[in-house]
């Protein structure tokens, strides 16, 4: 009947969403789909008829029952009990096996449940199975609920008291702590009364009113606040570092600066006892090795690359003092405390602890699935409710969905800061960071002015205060972007958000990824590390590979910037030992570009969904080109043929600059169009839980190491080798080194503008 065809279906609907939304991807569609689907199933639900009689009979008896007894006068009649139990008589049948009559009614039959129709939520004649079906469908929604509002309206930690390590350089490291007034020892207050009661016998001759007696004194003050530290190895003696004065307009956060310190030593530092942490402990960190050192003997470290953190999800009913665990932070901290055996390929004996973490972006979601209520007036619409609700909700009411005030973007750093996990990792693990969309807002471009758009102040705000200010310093005031060195590896770290045009603007040499700003640090950057930095990283959080299809894997990547990028990618493709790090799109790739000229390496999540039935990086959209000075070329000029094989094999192993990867591509009448400018070496989709594991190796000046494990749920899933090419600074006549030899060698190649350096 309809109705039960009704109810089957917006039931399905229903659990599907539902799962959908909890264990694979919390979109914002389900705040209002999810509500919708089931409070219509509701309504059908109580719509269900009871005690209504058999609509018909089948002659084998199923769907009712005989009471197997005679009417007593041999006619040969029995009588039928119905499907609703209540026994009386439904139909008759004559059973003399010449006529048969059925009475047959208007009404309609609740079947017997069977497994199908209680998957399927279809009525049934059993009342308990019909409640069932509604209290899975209640507990369902209850979960969808949990997920969207429990972030809003739970967990504020406004008490939350934490400190972590951000930049290390070879003589200082940035600590960032978090220190509320409940935190902080108070000092203990009287009052003379109080004293001159157990002190002075002719108290009692003044009034009790008296301003002496009533005026609090202070009868002691505790020390100033302020880090201590000392070296660890060998163990030194206790010293004075930065007093501690955090403010409430920054949300009682502060960051300050050890410096002084020895390049390459172990240090450790401790906060001061708090009334939640009486006896607080020692955090340990190192110190970066001398870069000057690191270019005569080479460096040997480790560091992790990841990005996007969403606590509970995929989601699970824990414990209301869990709900907001983060479990792929678990599973990080987890191998960070019991670090697996290094494997085979790596060149240590014992497996190296990670200098640092570059967290990549996300590590936020203020607008996914719902944003928040933000009461200071610059947030965006939660439900795009206008008006004082909308605000209320969420902000200004213009219907992004991203959160309120600076309130509400703090919450949610708060939130992850305050979980049991993040801390283990933070006490292993420095952590760098850049922001990327959904610290604002989803494929958010700034189009040069950020601070115009709504919510980027109140987003900017938290992450300064919580993750900008312990970056290292950038070169320019005021900006995200920023470079660093460890030993002789080199990082340029972007942002990809603050200054990218328009996303739908179309692809020309107007439209930016980085502004000229950037772009010209960029370069000189490069300029700067070409003979200086074995190892370069270039830092991006979203992917540099043009091969993400959708959704928006052609628009919000460096793929909807394709003019840019080619003029990043032809100089990059003479620069020695480029790899680039992104992520952002919940799955991992690694890629070669220009005859393994450059390397990528995208992963992400940390902690997020991924779509397991849906593969978005198709190998069709690189672009064809023809290697400059290449045997290929020579072919084409000829109008002959070339062949050309991979370099990178099956085996994860690759070598910078050497061969053409992929096969060479023929136009329809044969003709020789050139090879792929970008080759999938592993594509990995699957896993809720993945980060990048780098461990550089210089010492060998001749043959410099990269190795590469990708991680998923904790598990080594894939590894890369490659074999960087040597750097050695070159020198003048009398042997002084020099920098900056890549602006030469680019001008001759006639591809370097003189104006970028």
């Amino acid at each position: 009947m309809l109705l039960s065809k009704l109810i089957a279906t917006t039931s399905t609907l229903f659990r599907i969403g539902a799962w959908f939304f909890l264990r694979i991807l919390p979109a914002k569609q389900a705040k209002v789909a999810l509500p919708a689907l089931y409070f219509f199933y509701l309504y059908l639900w109580t719509r269900i008829p009871y005690n209504l009689p058999v609509a018909e009979l089948k002659q084998n008896g199923n769907g009712a029952k005989t009471n197997g007894q005679s009417n007593g006068n041999g006619n040969g009649k029995e009588k039928i009990v119905g499907a609703n139990g209540n026994g009386e008589a439904a139909s008759e049948k004559k059973l003399n096996g010449t006529t048969s009559s059925s009475t047959k009614s208007s009404h309609h039959v609740l079947p017997r449940p069977n497994p199908l129709r209680v998957l399927l939520s279809l009525p049934t004649s059993s009342k308990r199975i019909n409640y069932i079906s509604l209290a899975v469908n209640t507990l369902l929604m209850i979960f969808a609920l949990d997920l969207l509002f429990t972030p809003m309206f739970f967990f504020a930690n406004e008490d939350l008291a934490f400190s972590r390590i951000g930049a290390i350089t070879p003589t200082s490291a940035k600590i960032t702590v978090r220190l509320p007034p409940s935190a902080q020892l108070q000092p203990i207050l009287t009052t003379p009364l109080d004293v001159l009661a157990s002190s002075d016998p002719d108290f009692n001759e003044l009034p009790l009113d008296h301003p002496i007696l009533t005026e609090p004194i202070v009868l002691s003050t505790p020390p100033p606040a302020r880090i201590l530290y000392r070296q660890a190895r060998p163990v030194g003696k206790w010293t004075n570092g930065p007093l501690l004065e955090p403010k409430e307009e920054r949300d009682w956060v502060q960051t300050v600066v050890i410096s002084g310190l020895e390049a390459g030593r172990g240090y450790e530092y401790i906060l001061p006892p708090t009334p939640s942490n009486p006896k607080p402990s020692p955090l340990a960190f190192n110190t970066a090795p001398d870069p000057h050192l690191a270019r005569s003997t080479g460096s040997h470290f480790t560091f992790l690359s990841t990005s996007c953190i969403k606590p509970n999800f995929p989601y699970s009913p824990n414990p209301f003092h869990a709900r907001l665990r983060i479990p792929g932070v678990q599973v990080l901290a987890n191998w960070l405390e019991s670090p697996p055996p290094p494997s085979p390929h790596s060149s240590s004996k014992k497996r190296k602890a990670p200098a640092f973490m570059t967290l990549l972006g996300d590590f936020v979601y203020v607008d996914t699935p719902v944003g928040g209520s933000g009461k200071d007036g610059d947030g965006v619409g939660w439900w795009g409710v206008p008006g004082r609700l909308g605000s209320w909700l969420g902000g200004n009411g213009n219907g992004n969905g991203a959160g309120g005030g600076k309130g509400w973007f703090r919450r949610l750093y708060r939130q992850t800061y305050g979980r049991e996990e993040m801390q283990r990792v933070l006490e292993k693990l420095p952590m760098l960071h850049i922001l990327d969309d959904h610290e604002i807002t989803n494929n958010f471009a700034g189009e040069g002015n950020p601070s115009a758009q709504t919510p980027y102040p109140s987003a900017a705000s938290a992450y300064e205060i919580y993750q900008g200010d312990a970056n290292h310093d950038s070169p320019v005031e005021g900006v995200w972007w920023y470079d660093f060195e460890h030993g002789d590896t080199a990082f340029f770290v972007m942002d990809t958000r603050a200054e990218r045009s328009n996303e739908w603007m179309v692809d020309s040499e107007e439209k930016t990824m980085l502004g000229l700003q950037q772009k010209e640090a960029l370069f000189e950057w490069l300029g700067k590390v070409n003979d200086t930095a074995t190892f370069k990283f270039i830092v991006s959080s979203v992917p540099f590979t043009s091969l993400w299809g959708k959704p928006d894997g052609q628009i919000d990547t460096w793929s909807g910037y394709r003019t840019e990028r080619n003029e990043i990618l032809d100089i990059l493709e003479f620069v020695p030992n480029v790899i680039v790090l992104s992520g952002d799109r919940h799955e991992s790739l690694a890629v070669s570009f220009r005859n393994n000229s450059v390397f990528e390496f995208s992963t992400s999540p940390l902690s997020q969904f991924y779509v397991p039935f849906v593969h978005t990086v198709h190998a069709d959209l690189s672009r064809n080109y023809i290697p400059t000075g290449s045997h290929l070329e020579d072919e084409v000029l000829r109008g002959g043929e070339a062949s050309a094989a991979a370099t990178v094999g099956a085996d994860g192993k690759g070598a910078l600059g050497d061969g053409v990867p992929g096969t060479v591509v023929k136009g329809k009448q044969g003709e020789l169009k050139g090879v792929p400018e970008e080759v999938i070496l592993k594509y990995w989709p699957h896993g809720n839980v993945k980060w990048s594991s780098l461990e550089v190796d210089t010492r060998d000046r001749d043959s410099p190491k990269l190795n590469y494990e990708l991680w998923i749920d904790g598990e080594l899933a894939w590894h890369f080798d490659i074999t960087g090419k040597p750097v050695r600074p070159p020198t003048t006549a009398l042997g002084v080194p020099t920098v900056g030899g890549i602006k030469e060698m680019l001008s001759n190649f006639g591809l370097l503008p003189r104006k970028w350096f």
